[in-house]
């Protein structure tokens, strides 16, 4: 019996498999190379679920203070206003919450979002061809010499 590693999706449906075959616990548990204690925790999980496969994703860490909602609610509301702070963007997310939320975390999920603090771009003039002013062309004269005339071609 090897302790400590994962059972594959293989291994669990095995599991069950042999249980629903009418194998006992404890010769299912040596068919599979696993403990009595593993046999029922797979055959419970799926009396439970309905599935062999357990689901891990999202399980573990502490939960996240915004949730799905929040998260939409703050990007909808800084597209509209883009020009708005952070403060005015924690102020109006708080508005609707119990549980208030600093403006540290508001900007972490702006950064999720794929917000960050950029400067706004100069505006940029645009000209016509017919009112743009005529320059006359000037002789642009070079810092060195080219390469071929540096080697004597000539």
């Amino acid at each position: 019996m090897v302790r400590g590693k994962d059972l594959s999706d293989f291994e669990r449906g095995f599991i069950v498999g042999a249980r629903m075959a009418g194998a006992s616990v404890t010769r299912t548990a040596q068919l599979a190379s696993v403990s009595i204690g593993t046999v029922a925790k797979v055959t419970s999980a799926f009396r439970a679920t309905g599935k062999t496969s357990v689901s891990r994703v999202g399980n573990c860490g502490r939960q996240r203070t915004l949730d799905d909602r929040d998260a939409r609610a703050l990007v909808q509301f800084v597209k509209k206003n883009r020009s708005a702070t952070l403060a005015q963007v924690t102020q109006n997310l708080n508005a609707g919450r119990n549980q208030t939320v600093s403006t540290r975390t508001v900007r972490r999920q702006l950064h999720r979002e794929g917000y960050y603090k950029e400067s706004p771009a100069p505006p940029v003039k645009v000209v016509s061809p017919a009112s743009a002013p005529v320059t006359p062309f000037k002789a642009v004269k070079l810092c060195c010499k080219p390469l071929w005339l540096s080697r004597g071609v000539l």
